[in-house]
């Protein structure tokens, strides 16, 4: 009984309340009693809508939220970009220094044309990459040295098929991990690599047209 209850209460939150919530279900013992606990863990996916309708908690009341104050919270919201956000669990040392000062610095000085100056922390910060001291999650993705510990779904994939068309046979099939920046150069490397060429001599052209 206790089961079903606990699975009813999953479902009607999961049909009523929106966005999806994932709230810790459990019965507790106290007194003598049998209490349900539902936890709900903040989140920044903010406003949630209970029946279609958002409501915001005045004192020990309970009324809806006005449109004027939903439009605040949208802009509110829309404002904070999740590649600003803060990377949980990330710190300074899940960022590739060496690829940053070998690597980055270079290209970015070329696409500039002009010199850098500060320390690397500095350049993080000012590009939004760092927050507080910690990694964003765009510094992760750009410069982590393993963004896939904090994004498993954070690579290229890439195949090659026998036809034109996709089949369900494929001549090869790679992931492409590694940070943004990396993920691009290996890909582009990738596809040049499998290209086949070939030349093609012309009538009075002495040299080919490569195909």
């Amino acid at each position: 009984m206790a089961e079903k209850t606990l699975k009813d209460i999953s479902q009607q939150i999961a049909a009523r309340i929106k966005p999806d919530i994932s709230p810790q279900i459990r019965i507790i013992e106290r007194d003598g009693k049998s209490i349900i606990e539902i936890e709900v863990a903040e989140d920044t996916s903010k406003p949630y809508f209970l029946n279609g309708i958002a409501y915001k908690k005045v004192g020990v009341e309970k009324r809806i939220m006005p449109p004027d104050e939903l439009r605040k919270l949208f802009n509110e919201q829309r404002q904070n970009k999740w590649d600003a956000e803060i990377c949980e669990g990330a710190t300074l040392r899940n960022i590739d220094y060496e690829f940053i000062k070998r690597t980055f610095i270079l290209l970015y000085e070329t696409a500039l044309q002009k010199q850098i100056a500060g320390e690397v922390k500095d350049i993080l910060s000012s590009l939004g990459c760092l927050k507080n001291n910690k990694p964003t999650n765009s510094g992760i993705l750009l410069f982590g040295k393993n963004p896939q510990k904090f994004y498993m779904n954070s690579y290229i994939a890439l195949a090659r098929y026998k036809e034109k068309e996709v089949g369900p046979e494929r001549l090869d099939y790679k992931e492409i991990t590694g940070n943004l920046l990396q993920q691009v150069d290996n890909s582009s490397r990738y596809i040049l690599e499998h290209i086949d060429m070939m030349s093609r001599l012309l009538p009075g052209v002495i040299q080919g047209m490569d195909i």
